[in-house]
């Protein structure tokens, strides 16, 4: 009888054409988290590695203003603008482990909380693991989207890590 093993040596049940041996595995039940791999001379107990999981991070990665004399700051998730600008932020999905992007395509809630409780919700648009948003800013306060927010009412197993943005919208600007 033959007993078959994949191209890594885990037995297999798949008929493998050219990765058999005659030697029988132990009829030893292991425990979970290992199974017998074939070493070329005898089957030994061996534990499986999972593969890592993959979270999701959403990375901004430009913020820009339609009026000049906002102060934006590269690669700081704060800005401050004035009443009235429109602030544009671009964001990538991204494997939070290797940094390579996420090729996936969804819409999603993002809430942006004031300091002073309001709420106001941006809808996101990714396309292939990219997301721009475009956020008229009227009123003034501290405003903030967090990973708490992006979050909420999301399966665990989809949520994303986020760091954060937080705006500072002034009155009175240049005054």
């Amino acid at each position: 009888m033959n007993y078959y093993f994949d191209e890594f040596g885990w037995l297999s049940p798949d008929q493998i054409e050219g990765r058999h041996t005659e030697i029988a595995p132990p009829e030893t039940a292991l425990s979970d988290g290992y199974a017998w791999n074939f070493t070329g001379f005898e089957w030994v107990a061996a534990q499986v590695q999972q593969p890592a999981a993959v979270v999701p991070q959403i990375v901004i990665t430009k913020i820009a203003s339609d009026k000049p004399t906002a102060s934006l700051i590269e690669g700081v998730s704060v800005a401050t603008v004035p009443e009235g600008a429109t602030l544009t932020v671009t964001a990538e999905l991204r494997n939070a482990a290797t940094g390579d992007v996420l090729p996936m395509s969804d819409t999603f809630r993002m809430p942006l909380h004031a300091s002073d409780g309001r709420e106001r919700v941006i809808l996101a648009t990714m396309k292939d693991g990219r997301l721009s948003v475009s956020v008229p800013l009227r009123e003034s306060g501290v405003w903030e989207i967090s990973e708490t927010g992006i979050n909420r009412n999301i399966p665990e197993e989809n949520r994303m890590q986020f760091a954060g943005l937080q705006l500072f919208v002034v009155i009175n600007w240049g005054v």
